[in-house]
């Protein structure tokens, strides 16, 4: 099946349309289909940064950080699953993108192989009898070797696993300067490792400033039929302001899904 190319933050991508819902959405939505991620990072975001976009999945959020960030600055971009990589490395390829570093590996708290399930929304196999598949490091380990001495953004979505990238980002978070974090929390025992409170724990020790949004969609789609076409006429601004939450919340309804923004 050919793919099918659209303009997402002025560059021109091919979207594997066939794949996914999420594919034929960016292809019919364009960048409104990351119009709450842009609401809530967005103001943050500046030239020059350096960024780390971890579980890049096709890079969607990559090219966003690669449009703001510019190129003076540089976005690492990690995908373990070799579909989602091949069509982030291509975008990257075809736009000719030298401030975005592809990188094919899981993000953990240790460095070596570990079993994963490869997939669009691939995830952490904790299954018995698992066989190591893929390789991962930590991004403390990445940023020593790769000589990365700041890192002014990191933004992790990867399927229940953030606790451990987390916790593989120690000298990260107690450097001089701590990044911006934008942390897609999922539910407890979401992948077999969602963690939230212990999540929030560990953020709590490092951040003061932690603002909190149940996602978009997932407001939408707690709607009645006839609510949800109402809130698609009301101005974006009143949803945003609906869908603020707060830690308590995150700890106390552990089977949503949430979006923190964590600033230094």
């Amino acid at each position: 099946v050919s793919n099918i190319e659209r303009t997402l933050f002025n560059y021109k991508i091919e979207i594997a349309a066939h794949r996914s819902t999420v594919h034929m959405l960016l292809y019919m939505l364009g960048e409104k289909f990351l119009e709450d991620d842009m609401a809530f990072l967005g103001p943050h975001v500046k030239e020059g940064m350096t960024a780390f976009d971890v579980g890049a999945n096709i890079g969607y959020i990559t090219y966003f950080l690669c449009d703001r960030i510019g190129p003076k600055g540089r976005v690492y971009s990690f995908e373990p699953d070799p579909d989602n990589f091949g069509e982030l490395s291509g975008n990257v390829l075809k736009n000719n993108l030298s401030s975005c570093v592809p990188v094919q590996t899981a993000v953990g708290s240790f460095d070596g192989t570990f079993s994963f399930s490869f997939g669009f929304n691939g995830s952490v196999n904790t299954g018995p009898g698992s066989e190591p598949n893929c390789e991962i490091t930590s991004l403390d380990s990445f940023a020593r070797k790769n000589s990365i001495a700041q890192v002014d953004l990191i933004k992790i979505d990867v399927e229940g696993y953030e606790l451990e990238v987390l916790e593989g980002m120690s000298e990260i978070l107690n450097g001089r300067r701590k990044p911006i974090l934008y942390v897609e929390v999922h539910p407890v025992g979401f992948g077999g490792r969602g963690d939230p409170e212990k999540v929030c724990s560990l953020l709590e020790k490092h951040y003061q400033n932690i603002q909190v949004r149940s996602p978009l969609g997932a407001l939408r789609s707690a709607l009645s039929p006839w609510n949800r076409l109402s809130a698609s006429m009301m101005p974006r601004k009143y949803l945003f302001e609906k869908c603020k939450a707060s830690l308590g919340d995150v700890k106390s309804n552990p089977q949503r899904r949430y979006q923190l923004l964590c600033l230094p």
